[in-house]
């Protein structure tokens, strides 16, 4: 018995769970900016970035629907065009979701950093990552003439493969430059802010997260020349695969370093519920002979629960 190929499952399981990852934080973004009259450049390109990832995952599932994993050898010659063509649809898409996500957090740390090296960096980086981007979709969109050729199969109407995925690995490989870079300036940056460490501390893990993503398109890259295989749609699931996982963890990361708000509720809770249940423990230790003074005042909570930092653009 052949055993059973299970890379379209794969997809399926990596759309489904990223999809809720980067769409519940980037909602709780989207609130809090607009409750505080503050949504700006920034939270209209991670908008953009969120849509077309949608996109971009509905893309993939319908792919799988028409036989994307499955050999074209199997696959009817409607169904297998409707599967390339969703998988077209996914390299444009991808290509806006990580274009406007890294744009977006370019933006956000403009609004943070002081030091005109550091504004002139992160003004670079933006530029370079939209003028990429902008490269890329134009090279999805008209490396086949008429660009239903792509689905056709029609190759003699379209660039050459082998160029193609030169350029794919061009265009990784300055994404994976800019994304360090910005990573690990970001992570300078926000470590110099006159901020609590605690604060400091809950952002390690949204830092961590964007490495993550990086990784994400390092081993996305490794895969670019399966493209030039002559069973495409089964051949490439594995691209599709992390191009998702990339764009899913990069619009969390992009969103979560902004809900400042949301952490501070939730470690005060955490917090205040821990010391009333220390003050509770003492008191029962004592005989309850304290019963009228067991509550922690206000303000010393508050003080003790408040962050000291004095910039509010992450938050």
């Amino acid at each position: 018995m052949e055993p059973v190929d299970n890379r379209a499952a794969v997809l399926v399981a990596v759309c489904c769970t990223l999809l809720p990852v980067a769409t519940v934080p980037a909602v709780l973004r989207f609130h809090l900016r607009i409750t505080k009259g503050s949504f700006g450049k920034d939270d209209w390109c991670m908008l953009l970035g969120l849509l077309s990832f949608v996109c971009s995952v509905t893309c993939a599932l319908l792919g799988i629907h028409f036989g994307a994993g499955e050999h074209l050898i199997d696959l009817p010659d409607e169904n297998r065009r409707r599967a390339i063509q969703c998988w077209w649809l996914c390299y444009l898409w991808y290509a806006v979701t990580m274009t406007s996500t890294k744009v977006s957090i370019g933006i956000l740390m403009l609004r943070i950093v002081q030091q005109k090296s550091h504004k002139n960096f992160f003004l670079a980086g933006i530029a370079i990552t939209a003028i990429s981007g902008v490269v890329y979709s134009l090279l999805t969109l008209f490396q086949c003439r008429p660009v239903s050729a792509f689905w056709d199969g029609d190759a003699d109407r379209c660039l050459n493969m082998n160029v193609v995925i030169i350029i794919s690995y061009v265009y990784g490989g300055q994404g994976i430059i800019c994304d360090f870079a910005f990573t690990f300036l970001s992570i300078y940056v926000i470590w110099k802010l006159q901020l609590a460490k605690r604060k400091k501390i809950l952002l390690i893990p949204i830092m961590a997260l964007a490495c993550v993503a990086s990784v994400a398109t390092v081993i996305r890259i490794c895969y670019c020349y399966k493209a030039n295989n002559p069973d495409f749609l089964y051949e490439t699931i594995t691209i599709v695969i992390w191009s998702t996982v990339e764009q899913g963890l990069a619009v969390a990361a992009g969103c979560s370093a902004t809900l400042g708000p949301i952490y501070r509720k939730i470690t005060s809770k955490i917090t205040s519920l821990g010391v009333q249940q220390c003050h509770l423990g003492s008191e029962d230790a004592r005989g309850g002979n304290l019963g009228g003074r067991g509550g922690v005042s206000d303000g010393g909570s508050e003080e003790m629960l408040a962050y000291s930092g004095k910039n509010d653009n992450l938050s």
